[in-house]
C-alpha cells in the first residue's frame, strides 16, 4: 500500500516538477500548461501525512518503549475483569488461555489505562512495565445455584 501512494505521489511531484520546468525553459510558444493544483495539493498532504507517520513510528513507538506500549494495549483490548471465576477475586483482570479456556492469566496491575490520546500522543515514560511474569491459574466456575 505505501508502494502504491508512493507511486501516486511521485507521480503529482513529476506533474509539478514538469510544470515549473516548462514554464522556465525559453519558448516562444504560446501555449503553456495551465498549473495542476489538485497535483500539488496531493504532494504537500502526502508530505504531511508520511511526516507524521514518521514522526509517529520513531518517536511513540520505538524499540525502547514497545514493549510497554504493547503491553498497556493488550491490557485494554485482552484482559478482563468480568469473570466467573469462583477462586479469583471478583473484578481481577485476566485473560484465558488454552483450548478449553481453564486456566487464567492474571495482570496484577492496577494503574488505570492510558486514553487514546495519551497513547498515541506521548511517549510511555511514568506507564507501568510489564511484569517479567504473570500468574498463571485454574480458573474454577463457582456450581450454579
Amino acid at each position: 500500500m505505501m508502494l502504491v501512494v508512493g507511486l501516486i505521489w511521485a507521480w503529482h511531484l513529476f506533474i509539478v516538477l514538469a510544470y515549473f520546468w516548462y514554464r522556465a525553459r525559453p519558448s516562444d510558444d504560446a501555449s503553456s500548461p495551465t498549473f495542476s493544483w489538485h497535483s500539488l495539493g496531493v504532494v504537500i498532504m502526502t508530505a504531511v501525512v508520511f511526516g507524521n507517520i514518521s514522526v509517529w513510528l520513531f518517536r511513540t513507538l520505538d524499540d525502547a518503549q514497545l514493549p510497554t506500549k504493547v503491553y498497556q494495549l493488550a491490557r485494554v483490548l485482552d484482559f478482563n475483569g468480568k469473570h466467573t471465576c469462583a477462586n479469583l477475586p471478583q473484578g481481577a483482570s485476566v485473560v484465558f488461555i488454552g483450548p478449553d479456556q481453564n486456566k487464567v492469566l492474571i495482570d496484577s496491575n492496577s494503574q488505570a489505562t492510558p486514553g487514546l490520546e495519551e497513547f498515541f500522543g506521548r511517549e510511555a515514560s511514568g506507564w507501568e512495565t510489564p511484569p517479567e511474569r504473570f500468574a498463571v491459574t485454574d480458573c474454577r466456575v463457582a456450581p450454579a445455584p
